[in-house]
């Protein structure tokens, strides 16, 4: 039987070899993510006085002066916003303009009970999609009195006069 307790100790070894690796692969890798830390914040730092050299009109290089305009028009473009915020921090509402008089009332319209769409008094079919309309007559105006006359009615609620 050594020769199940040879695989049996291989495949210990190997799983062991393989755990020890990813240990030392994860403890690299975190070495490794402090490095790239550290480093961007050299990066920064050196960006930081790059700006500071280049507002005491200390840096000259030709190589970054293509990045310092852009620099000087985001910084034109962010004075430029704060003052619009600012602007619109002042703004007063606007006082209440007298009152107008209001428009007279067009004629009520009907909705087509088919696509929806708004169609005119009176109108039979509907203009958008031809569906045809349930349209009531419209009232009238007796010609005696003035009254308004129900639709279809034959008599004047008010004279009793006949209408056409």
């Amino acid at each position: 039987m050594p020769g199940l307790f040879d695989k049996i100790k291989s495949g210990a070894d190997k799983a062991a070899f393989e755990a020890d690796r990813l240990r030392r692969v994860t403890q690299a890798q975190g070495v490794l993510n402090k490095l790239k830390g550290e480093l961007s914040t050299q990066v920064t730092a050196i960006g930081t006085r790059a700006v500071e050299l280049y507002d005491a009109g200390a840096m000259t290089q030709p190589e970054l002066q293509e990045l310092f305009q852009q620099l000087d028009g985001l910084r034109r473009q962010v004075a430029d916003q704060q003052e619009e915020v600012e602007r619109i921090r002042q703004d007063k509402a606007p006082e209440a303009p007298a009152a107008a008089p209001a428009p007279a009332a067009a004629p009520a319209g009907v909705i087509c009970p088919s696509c929806h769409a708004e169609v005119a008094a009176g109108v039979k079919f509907c203009p958008n999609c031809g569906s045809k309309l349930d349209v009531a007559p419209a009232p009238i105006t007796c010609p005696n009195c003035g009254a308004t006359v129900p639709a279809g009615s034959r008599f004047c609620p008010e004279c009793g006069k006949t209408v056409a």
